[in-house]
């Protein structure tokens, strides 16, 4: 729905509609990731490296690029939604081996889209939070990903984390894309520690009520964004874990300061 509504902003404007979706230009760089990969490696910003995948053979082309088997490799779509068809190719139990990805590859007659192939990142993963308007970050709020699977589509947990490193490489690239709204960084970092970016949403994280924990609630402030509302002072709390059970739960140094009545 980004994407259509990204296109057909001028008719929301003309009924008076005000939309949270950034232009098309930025819609369309950000979800198509080898297109993505390749301005913001153009653009001096540090990235895994990374290969176009167009048949079955380009993966077996690329493995000793990767240093496949010492090291893994993540395949996945140029363009798709979420986690959805994200492979992780290594020999250890967690990943999935190279000989069932060849697999599923020809099974499924993958040759009718691209994917990309891009060098396993070992080290914490990241959800970042960002309202952006015109190029300057409004907020940017990291949280650290605890989970058992790093590519997993459903979060397992996080921990806003006091992340000056990272929040200045999301800062510079909002003010090369220009961005506008809410955005949804997801980045990963090496073993040295150095952080890079492999993915770009635009829009709000499913797990943006995170960020409550932070004492920032994202949502409202988009819409006062949005309406003209004088923004607050943005007064980020940090150290805070919250993980998704049955009931959402606030921890902070282990003890509980937010449940509903039910987790109480």
């Amino acid at each position: 729905e980004v994407m259509a509504i990204s296109k057909s902003k001028d008719v929301f404007d003309n009924e008076g509609v005000a939309c949270a979706v950034d232009n098309e230009e930025n819609v369309s760089l950000v979800t198509d990731r080898w297109k993505l990969y390749n301005h913001l490696s153009s653009n001096g910003i540090t990235m895994p490296r990374y290969k176009l995948v167009q048949k079955f053979e380009d993966v077996a082309h690329i493995v000793d690029y990767f240093e496949y088997p010492k090291m893994k490799f993540v395949v996945k779509p140029r363009r798709s939604r979420g986690a959805r068809n994200v492979w992780e190719i290594g020999e250890d139990r967690e990943s999935t081996s190279l000989k069932d990805f060849r697999y599923y590859f020809n099974k499924v007659n993958t040759n009718r889209a691209d994917y990309v192939a891009m060098e396993f990142l070992p080290g914490p993963a990241y959800d970042v939070d960002v309202i952006s308007n015109e190029g300057k970050p409004i907020c940017i709020i990291p949280r650290r990903r605890i989970w058992k699977n790093k590519l997993s589509a459903s979060s397992e947990g996080c921990l806003i984390e006091r992340n000056t490193r990272l929040v200045q490489l999301v800062s510079r690239i909002a003010k090369l894309l220009n961005l506008n709204y809410a955005y949804d960084f997801d980045c990963g970092s090496f073993s040295d520690s150095a952080y890079a970016i492999y993915e770009i949403n635009p829009r709000i994280s499913g797990a943006v009520t995170a960020s409550l924990g932070a004492g920032v609630n994202v949502p409202a402030m988009l819409v006062k964004m949005l309406t003209g509302v004088k923004l607050p002072k943005i007064t980020t709390k940090f150290n805070v874990t919250m993980f998704p059970v049955a009931d959402m739960i606030f921890l902070d140094k282990g003890k509980v300061f937010y449940a509903n009545k039910v987790a109480k």
